[in-house]
């Protein structure tokens, strides 16, 4: 690691909560990521042919995310929804990379999963719920 640069935790940790409105849902969380680095937050449909998503990009900033996701803007039908937090090497900047790795490879934790066929890691949190009105 360059000289001055603070020392970061390979050990990739990240909280997912979510609160849904009418309109789509709010999603935050906590993370040991530094400063800037960079996650994908989707909540795609769980099911069927056709999936539709909402995402964002998100930096961290003081150890947090924050997004919103307009679900009826993307017109994501109720039903059972993915909803995806994932960190991994492309789009990052130059010291996060310098950090985990140009593939990720330097990435640990119980979060971490290992790609072959992209030859990367990612780090990934994945939660089922339910958007819209129960279907009876």
């Amino acid at each position: 690691m360059a000289c001055g640069s603070p020392a970061v935790d390979t050990d990739v940790q990240i909280t997912l909560e979510h609160q849904l409105d009418g309109q789509g849902i709010q999603v935050w969380g906590t993370t040991n990521l530094p400063d800037g680095a960079v996650l994908i937050v989707q909540a795609t449909e769980a099911k069927g042919l056709d999936l539709r998503a909402a995402a964002e990009n998100v930096k961290v900033r003081d150890g947090k995310y924050d997004t919103y996701l307009n679900l009826v803007q993307v017109d994501v039908r109720p039903g059972p929804i993915r909803l995806y937090v994932g960190f991994m090497i492309y789009n990052q900047p130059d010291f996060v990379v310098r950090a985990f790795g140009p593939k990720g490879e330097r990435m640990e934790g119980k979060l971490v999963r290992e790609y072959p066929v992209l030859g990367e890691k990612k780090a990934e949190v994945v939660e089922t719920i339910y958007w819209g009105q129960p279907q009876g």
